[in-house]
């Protein structure tokens, strides 16, 4: 495992950040390359997708600064990233579990409804939540809502998946399932920067030669970890 590092135009680079909490790094992200952050980073997350501006700093996904893209154009750019977000802050709760996993791509207009469909009772199918898809997120239990978050990520293919993973549920049964996705999205050229107290798995697993470790600094002299940025 190698500390990763900012050589190169990438798919993805994070150039000189500093964020509100203190937290600064840089680094790029290659098509099929796999990074480990630890803990908890919700806020580096929201920074890397356009939502949040650093206070110092660009991001610049697929070539482009999130400053400079219009409104249109950023929805299009953020459609293109999958991601698995904290529990309290993953759904719109008047909406059914299949609305809300859909409003991604469909927005977006990359696939059709009928092909968000397909693709929807195939991801839900194999992480086993097809008989919830109508239910809405409050009267869901947290296993199914933490599964379906993986549909949702996976949905359309995304260029860039970033994966929260600090909070997951225990006892899912299911992460044969979703190593499984995971190594099917890397091989596809799909990018992975995954977040939690151990990296998603071994570089033979995921089919990688070296998952890189994204090193972040305190600028408030806290420790070097994500999970001090809660």
């Amino acid at each position: 495992m190698s500390d990763s590092t900012n050589n190169k135009a990438s798919l993805l680079e994070a150039r000189d950040l500093v964020l509100s909490s203190g937290a600064a790094f840089s680094f790029s992200a290659d098509k099929g390359q796999v990074l480990w952050a630890h803990g908890n980073c919700e806020e580096i997350y929201d920074v890397l997708s356009g939502l949040v501006p650093p206070i110092k700093g660009e991001v610049i996904f697929q070539g482009f600064r999130w400053r400079e893209l219009d409104p249109f154009a950023e929805c299009r750019a953020r459609a293109q990233i999958g991601r698995v977000f904290p529990h309290d802050k993953a759904w719109i709760e008047n909406l059914s579990l299949r609305m809300n996993v859909g409003l991604r791509v469909l927005h977006a207009g990359f696939l059709t409804a009928d092909q968000v469909n397909e693709e929807i009772a195939l991801l839900a199918a194999i992480f086993d939540v097809t008989q919830h898809l109508d239910e809405r997120p409050e009267g869901a239990a947290a296993s199914v809502l933490e599964r379906c978050q993986w549909v949702r990520a996976f949905l359309g293919t995304p260029s860039l998946l970033l994966f929260d993973n600090s909070d997951t549920v225990p006892g899912i049964s299911h992460t044969v399932q979703l190593r499984e996705q995971v190594s099917k999205y890397i091989a596809s050229g799909g990018t992975l920067i995954w977040s939690g107290a151990e990296p998603p798995g071994d570089e033979s697993d995921l089919g990688v030669p070296e998952i890189r470790r994204i090193s972040i600094r305190d600028t408030n002299s806290r420790e070097e970890t994500c999970s001090d940025y809660e």
